[in-house]
């Protein structure tokens, strides 16, 4: 059981992370310097965060208050576009408490500013819009092509589908019929393709005076709509997902265990696979990995929290499609990957590259049931709301 939240130790100095231990967690939570992003590690319980990440727009400040009659540190922060205050953990050292919390709260100062500067530099009429504005003062909207993967090897450039360029094309007939200029005069930049994660991807889409230059007008990145971590991005749903995929080596203990051949779901529902996996569990050590930050990782999670679930003793996590396929070489008896369905192809061809062709025929996957539908749909940047309806009416048409 977790001890109450105490800081142990206040970190500035850790190269690129202010870091917080708390007695019973190290690294509880991590503070980036060089983009603000809140990493929290609190340890599972009442009151704490765990495996989230919490982006710099989100965050109002840190403070050292009396809480409970005793010093400690809070942040306050938005979640979900309400107001919450958090506490990190109480403290013996008010002083020091008070350098660490200044020094944080420096960056979002920073941030703050450098946004203004962007505002107050927008020309058009539509400036309280910072997309719409800005497709228009630059007479471009900059496409980031749906052609998402996990990984961040080479790969080659995707054009967009009929039915990418079809959405796009309807995109900017009705923003010029919304802001009253000549379709001509714009515009529309299809990026290469960029392999890239969550973070990658929100902070262009939410860009601000630093990123401004590498900024994504309208991305096709389909987003699995958990809500877990859209404090500045929405999402136009306009799909579902209902399965993600268990690949593993067909002589492996949990092929052995499962035996036969599994066409489409080896369970009718997800409680039924946990409930499987861990009776297996019991016998062989086998183990769970998953993609970080993604949907199927987000799955486990919450059957933790419900304590469905034991996420310490069963699953290990990794960030790419190359460190998915090291780990399930490094555990060809015991690992299972859960992963999206689309990333079933590219794991298995990173194996082949990693290990050598012949090795691919030696995997197979089937399917497991989410706990419910997951909406799928297109982000868009939440302070645009005239852009997000343009999308959502264009999502309609196509």
């Amino acid at each position: 059981m977790l001890e109450e939240k105490r800081v142990k130790n206040l970190i500035l100095d850790d190269g690129s992370n202010a870091i917080i231990d708390l007695a019973d967690a190290p690294r509880s939570i991590e503070v980036s310097w060089i983009d603000g992003l809140v990493t929290f590690r609190e340890g599972f319980g009442d009151g704490r965060i765990n495996g989230w990440v919490l982006t710099p727009d989100a965050v109002q400040d840190f403070s050292v208050d009396r809480i409970n009659g005793r010093d400690a540190i809070r942040l306050t922060h938005k979640r979900c576009e309400v107001l919450t205050k958090h506490l990190v953990g109480y403290v013996q050292n008010i002083r020091t408490a008070k350098i660490w919390v200044d020094s944080v709260n420096a960056v979002y100062k920073e941030r703050m500013e450098n946004r203004q500067k962007v505002s107050e530099g927008r020309e058009t009429n539509f400036r309280d819009y910072p997309v719409i504005n800005d497709i228009l003062e630059k007479k471009v909207n900059i496409v980031l092509p749906g052609a998402y993967q996990y990984s961040w090897g080479k790969l080659p450039s995707k054009k967009l589908s009929k039915w990418e360029e079809k959405f796009v094309e309807r995109c900017m007939d009705l923003l010029a019929r919304e802001t009253s200029i000549s379709r001509s005069s714009l515009n529309v930049r299809v990026l290469d393709f960029m392999p890239h994660d969550y973070d990658w991807l929100s902070d262009r889409v939410f860009y601000d005076y630093d990123s401004f230059e590498d900024r994504i007008t309208q991305p096709l990145e389909l987003i699995f709509d958990r809500q877990h971590r859209h404090d500045k991005i929405g999402v136009n749903n306009f799909s579902f997902v209902i399965s993600f995929a268990l690949v593993y080596f067909k002589d492996s203990d949990f092929k052995k265990q499962i035996g036969g051949e599994h066409r489409g779901k080896i369970t009718s529902t997800f409680r039924e696979f946990l409930s499987l996996f861990q009776s297996i569990a019991t016998t062989k050590n086998v183990i769970l990995c998953a993609p970080y930050n993604q949907s199927v990782y987000y799955t486990f999670y919450d059957a933790h929290k419900q304590g469905l679930f034991n996420l310490y003793q069963y699953f290990h996590r990794r960030h790419d499609i190359e460190s998915l396929a090291v780990w399930l070489w490094q555990h060809t008896n015991n690992g299972i990957v859960a992963c999206d369905l689309g990333e079933v192809k590219p794991l298995i061809e990173a194996i082949g590259r990693q290990q050598g062709q012949q090795f691919k025929g030696l995997l197979e996957y089937v399917e497991v049931p989410y706990e419910r539908p997951i909406p799928v749909g297109f982000c868009f940047r939440k302070d645009d709301e005239i852009w997000a309806r343009i999308q959502e009416q264009s999502l309609k048409g196509c």
